[in-house]
């Protein structure tokens, strides 16, 4: 995976919205505070005026650190999960749910 470029700042009147997750090799990522979830930068503004009611005057400042960001076309396909057993991380909310870990291989009848 490349490297990528350090995530620029939050500006301070979007800090009680956002932080952001940087944790290499996966590209810095917005994280929502309030949902304790990843947010991809295409879909900030949106996230946070739906879910978060953003005041209207607060969306240029949203735009402009969208248009600061290293990737903001970056989508989750672009960002690995981390191996199981790892630590959780600090930003983000621990959800309990199952994960099926069988790989199931289907065989093509010609």
């Amino acid at each position: 995976m490349p490297s990528h470029s350090p995530q620029p700042p939050i500006p301070d009147e979007l800090t009680t919205y956002l932080t952001h997750l940087t944790q290499p090799p996966n590209p810095p990522l917005p994280i929502c505070t309030q949902c304790q979830a990843a947010v991809l930068p295409k879909s900030l503004i949106d996230h946070l005026r739906k879910h978060h009611n953003l005041p209207p005057e607060l969306r240029s400042a949203v735009r402009s650190f969208i248009a600061s960001v290293p990737n903001p076309l970056l989508d989750f396909g672009d960002v690995l999960c981390n191996v199981d057993g790892s630590e959780p991380v600090r930003e983000l909310k621990v959800v309990d749910a199952w994960r099926c870990r069988v790989v199931v291989e289907a065989e093509l009848e010609c």
